[in-house]
């Protein structure tokens, strides 16, 4: 049977649940821990935006950290909306199903039955199953060469993408391999357009925002963002953050282009436990554990011998940095949104330590992690100085987690960084293959040809 290994495997399933007769601590406690643990993250200068944490379906914990907007030193606050990214992917299955619920659509209906850009062979192959699951073999939109030209998204129109799309070369055959494609998403966005008479956005507000009571919620797609939606911010060179320019989502679309609060994502969160917003049938096919329409479903490891029943998702773009983590055995969610370029490793971490705080266990120590040290080196202009110290044994080091922030070195464009991380990991790591092909693919990546360094740093590897 075909499944989505690596979605799984991104929350990890290790060893059977086991239940534990443990004295659980009271609400207060809990919270007052996982303040705690926050406030280590925010005084690294690892997390900044908003955490909200429930706990057997009651929110616990709501709090808002650093700037909405770094030029006027506007703070967050817990109604602030952020660009949610792929998160919105989950959100456009529940909208899909929904529509299937009402008649409007068939889950085994092919892009060949709404596009006459695909009406030919392999368009009468992909069903919206497949776009929904990731086994569509549409290729993700960095495969074309134009994807990060700024012109490109002003140029191209909806209808002109949906071309772009249809003479992209398959990736894999329909319906045999898991592969992440958000122009599957852009497609869905379409067909929800074409069933409903009406845009997609107005769709997501008639049948999920409104009767969810989502008010701060909505969908992005041109070039002049929501007043609702606070600014991304991404690393600057000589240390601290710069504002990232406004982003044009109209070719992100179904896949990548809402936007929500902490709060409106926990409605939708507690929704999807009950019946009100789509039924039993459709939540088995939204939560499969061998498919899932986009939910990374599987268990996570609280402790040794303790693992429980997850479902996870998470987006990032242009500064933006979101993720939800449900416990759907007894209920607990934790849900995060920053707006300054937290990775996808980083941000996973957190909400694991959480998620050990709502089950009563202490959460691990961070004060000598490497993530944190490379954070405050970005942000306060002391890099080097840490590289230096991480091949001196002065940090607790995670290959993943190094290797994640120097991808994020790349996306705020410190490619020099990112770079110089790289050769570091790949040293400190050697015996490692996913480090070397890690440091490979760096040294030939497009944002590092024109480096003075490059030969110095990479090398043989060129």
């Amino acid at each position: 049977m075909l499944t989505a290994k690596t979605a799984v495997a991104a929350i990890g399933v290790i060893l059977s649940f086991s239940l534990c007769a443990k004295e659980q601590p009271t609400t207060q406690t809990t919270k007052n821990v996982i303040e705690s643990v926050v406030n280590s993250y925010v005084s690294h200068g690892a997390f900044e935006g908003v955490l909200l944490v429930s706990q057997s379906g009651e929110k616990i914990f709501e709090q808002a950290y650093g700037f909405a907007n770094y030029d006027n030193r506007t703070p967050i606050s817990v109604n602030s909306s952020f660009q949610i990214a792929s998160l919105s992917k989950p959100i456009t299955a529940t909208l899909v199903l929904k529509l299937k619920e009402q008649g409007k659509l068939k889950l085994e209906s092919t892009l060949a039955d709404y596009f006459t850009e695909f009406d030919n062979d392999i368009g009468r192959q992909i069903t919206l199953h497949h776009l929904l699951n990731h086994t569509s073999g549409i290729p993700n939109h960095f495969t074309l060469n134009n994807w990060f030209n700024r012109d490109f998204h002003k140029v191209t129109t909806e209808q002109a993408f949906v071309d772009v799309i249809a003479n992209m070369p398959l990736s894999a055959e329909p319906g045999t391999e898991y592969n992440y494609s958000n122009p599957a998403y852009f497609l869905l966005g379409k067909i929800i357009e074409k069933v409903t008479g009406q845009s997609f956005a107005q769709s997501l507000e008639t049948n999920i925002l409104a009767p969810l009571n989502m008010t701060h919620s909505g969908v992005g797609l041109g070039n002049t963002q929501s007043a609702q939606v606070i600014k991304a911010h991404q690393w600057q060179d000589v240390g601290g953050y710069k504002r990232e320019p406004d982003n044009n989502y109209k070719l992100f679309g179904a896949g990548a282009a809402i936007y929500s609060s902490a709060d409106d994502l926990y409605r939708f969160d507690l929704a999807l436990y009950g019946t009100k917003l789509i039924n039993e049938q459709s939540k088995l096919q939204l939560f499969n554990p061998d498919l899932p329409y986009s939910w990374r479903v599987g268990k996570l490891p609280i402790t040794e011998s303790r693992n429980v029943n997850a479902h996870m998702y998470d987006g990032k773009i242009k500064g933006y940095s979101s993720m939800v983590l449900r416990l759907i055995d007894d209920k607990h969610s934790v849900i995060l949104l920053s707006n300054n370029g937290m990775s996808y490793q980083l941000k996973r971490q957190l909400v694991g330590d959480i998620a050990k705080v709502l089950y009563g266990e202490p959460a691990p120590n961070r004060e000598n992690d490497v993530a944190f040290a490379l954070t405050q080196a970005v942000t306060t202009g002391t890099f080097e100085k840490v590289l230096t110290d991480i091949q001196t044994n002065k940090y607790t080091l995670d290959e993943g987690m190094m290797t994640s922030f120097a991808y994020e070195l790349f996306w705020s464009n410190l490619a020099s960084k990112s770079l110089q991380l790289f050769a570091v990991i790949g040293n400190q790591f050697k015996q490692s293959e996913d480090a070397k092909h890690h440091f490979a693919k760096a040294c030939n990546h497009r944002l590092v040809k024109n480096l003075e360094e490059r030969d110095a740093i990479c090398g043989a590897t060129l």
